[in-house]
């Protein structure tokens, strides 16, 4: 089974990676291109918002085999999840783990983002590892999984805290000294790469740079969303709760196992199972959940950056595949289902079939992706605007991409920023748009058109598709004056 469905993920990811011009959405664009520039820019594999996790995968395939690199890594992410899902199940004492493996891999959202470039996935795998390695009572080894958790997403300080409290009811103290050491590391590399800078506080200087970069605002630019339903956006559109989109990411069809498998394990008791599966059980259906209910709350109270994307959920990806496959599990005993692992393969394939009416993949390009590369092809075909005007910044990260320029090359690039908008340096041409120049999770970024016109900025041009209306500045004073 785990054969058939290996072969069949890896055809439908082949369709989709190949194929697909687009990104899944303008981080991944962002990611990729940090990796692609990565080797050649160290810094890059210290940057709070490339992270060093997602950097030390993907960089070299990026280099050297370009998107598509980067795509087989989240392939090979996607397995791993796959893998990591089966062997909790087993650990947990599912007679028929290997449905954990399909149901993993049924989940729409992780297809998607297993032909993209975004952090969820590496993640996810580094989370079912250190809960299979919680299972498994290998306490190193956890503890130092965890420990790197943090460089790969912002969720591994929870995981942080939870890995303490399991090392702590074990009477394992001497563990907790694994779990801050890879932010340590991380902190110390950074203020030494980033050329000692002096905080003013002596010593520990080193352990205050990442603190100094953390770049997520406590209010958020985003607006804030409902907790359980629903709710009326101040654009007009409906935005519906993390909990209410779930099936998107489980599987529509197999969603009501989702929730049968959360209180069969929720319900666990010593007796029929060891105490220890019980356990494992309860914390391996609370981790999603609690992901769930955290990242609700911050989207509600519009803290944190937090945006109410679906994809946070995915960080959690092996136990969500684990608690639907228990959920199947029960049910296909009770309806005495003939052929049951055929009927979970026919249930996670049948939704793909709406491909065909509602297409989503391959991913295309959009007006967004047009604008920015008719944008590329004006500023590289006009020489004299590069000669007085050599240094670009754009809100979309898309300009960067068609130009085949690093956003951190500060010999063609400036850092898009409200600083930067201030201090007006001379030969930039600064391109906006009212989505990406508004919307970002460091308010230092959000730039709108009135600060551009207060502080001298002078508007070039416009350009347009569809809806989408993109404009052109240039900085008060060129870098070089016209002969």
């Amino acid at each position: 089974m785990i054969a058939v469905a290996v072969s069949v993920f890896v055809l439908l990811w082949l369709y989709a990676a190949v194929s697909s011009e687009g990104f899944i959405e303008a981080d991944a664009r962002t990611h990729y291109l940090s990796a692609r520039f990565a080797l050649s820019q160290p810094h890059r594999f210290i940057s709070v918002w490339d992270r060093p996790l997602f950097m030390l995968l993907y960089s070299v395939p990026a280099a050297t085999l370009g998107v598509m690199g980067t795509r087989t890594v989240s392939l090979i992410m996607a397995l791993l999840c796959a893998w990591t899902a089966w062997r909790i199940a087993a650990r947990l004492g599912m007679r028929r783990p290997e449905w954990a493996f399909v149901t993993t891999l049924a989940s729409p959202l992780l297809y998607l983002h297993s032909f993209s470039e975004m952090t969820e996935l590496c993640f996810a795998a580094l989370t079912g590892l250190a809960l299979l390695a919680y299972l498994d009572r290998k306490w190193v080894l956890m503890a130092v999984l965890v420990a790197i958790s943090p460089l790969g997403r912002p969720e591994g300080f929870g995981l942080i805290l939870l890995a303490a409290a399991a090392l702590a009811l074990n009477r394992r103290w001497w563990h907790m000294v694994i779990l801050p050491l890879g932010l340590l590391a991380w902190t110390t590399i950074g203020w030494l790469m980033w050329g000692l800078p002096d905080y003013g506080h002596g010593v520990l200087n080193a352990l205050l740079w990442l603190p100094k970069q953390w770049p997520y605002s406590g209010a958020s630019a985003y607006d804030p969303g409902p907790l359980l339903l629903w709710k009326t956006q101040p654009d007009g559109g409906m935005a519906g709760s993390l909990l209410l989109r779930l099936p998107v990411l489980a599987g529509p069809l197999l969603f009501p196992f989702t929730v049968a498998g959360t209180v069969l394990m929720l319900r666990s008791r010593t007796g029929s199972v060891p105490r220890e599966q019980c356990w494992g059980r309860v914390v391996t259906m609370g981790l999603p959940w609690a992901i769930l209910a955290g990242h609700s709350v911050l989207w509600w109270r519009g803290i944190m950056a937090s945006n109410g994307e679906l994809r946070y959920l995915l960080v959690t990806a092996p136990m969500w595949g684990v608690v639907g496959a228990f959920g199947w599990e029960w049910a296909s005993e009770r309806l005495e289902l003939r052929k049951a692992g055929w009927v979970l393969a026919g249930l996670a394939l049948l939704p793909a079939l709406a491909n065909v009416y509602f297409r989503v993949v391959p991913l295309g390009i959009y007006d967004d992706d047009r604008l920015a590369l008719d944008v590329a092809q004006w500023y590289r075909s006009d020489a004299e605007l590069q000669r007085q005007y050599p240094r670009l910044t754009a809100s979309y990260i898309a300009v960067y991409q068609y130009l085949d320029m690093s956003m951190t090359d500060r010999r063609k690039t400036v850092v898009w920023s409200k600083a930067m908008v201030k201090q007006r340096p001379a030969g930039v041409v600064l391109v906006w748009d009212d989505v990406y120049a508004m919307k970002n999770a460091d308010t230092s970024m959000c730039v709108s058109q009135e600060e551009l016109k207060e502080n001298g900025w002078r508007e070039l041009r416009t350009f347009e598709r569809g809806k989408r209306v993109w404009d052109v500045y240039l900085s008060p004073e060129p870098a070089v004056e016209k002969p």
